[in-house]
């Protein structure tokens, strides 16, 4: 016990730190996690991550197929703390990419389509009314 008589708690380490992010991923908590993350980079810590820390973040959020977090979590990793990514960080990222790439695909696809129904529509529209106006003049010549 400390001389003035008050408790003194114990500094959490890179252990505590990556199982509390562990397990705030893994039971679908990722902002929870990225928050002891920031906390665990933070002046008052001062640990910096490894790859362990960001693979838990990672597989997560893959999971969950967030994949903009995913690719900011990477750039995070390699532009700021100069962390590689490690293989199997590395084929996460390349399924999210590919994801993105197909649902840009998809999306473009659809929008494609939704303009040629809409540009059908209003053909139909055209020619419904033009045959209206054709039957309206025959209708009325004696």
């Amino acid at each position: 016990m400390p001389r003035n008589g008050k408790r003194t708690r114990p500094m959490p380490n890179r252990d505590t730190f990556h199982r509390l992010i562990k397990w705030h991923a893994l039971h679908g908590e990722t902002h929870h996690a990225q928050a002891y993350l920031d906390l665990m980079r933070s002046a008052t810590y001062n640990i910096q991550p490894t790859h362990q820390t960001f693979k838990h973040i990672i597989n997560r959020r893959v999971a969950t197929k967030d994949w903009d977090f995913t690719l900011g979590v990477a750039t995070l990793m390699q532009d700021k703390l100069n962390l590689p990514l490690i293989e199997s960080m590395a084929n996460s990222l390349a399924r999210a990419w590919d994801y993105i790439q197909e649902r840009s695909r998809a999306r473009a696809e659809r929008e494609l389509l939704e303009r040629e129904r809409r540009e059908a529509m209003r053909t139909q529209l055209f020619a419904a009314e033009e045959v209206a106006a054709e039957s309206d003049d025959m209708g009325q010549r004696p």
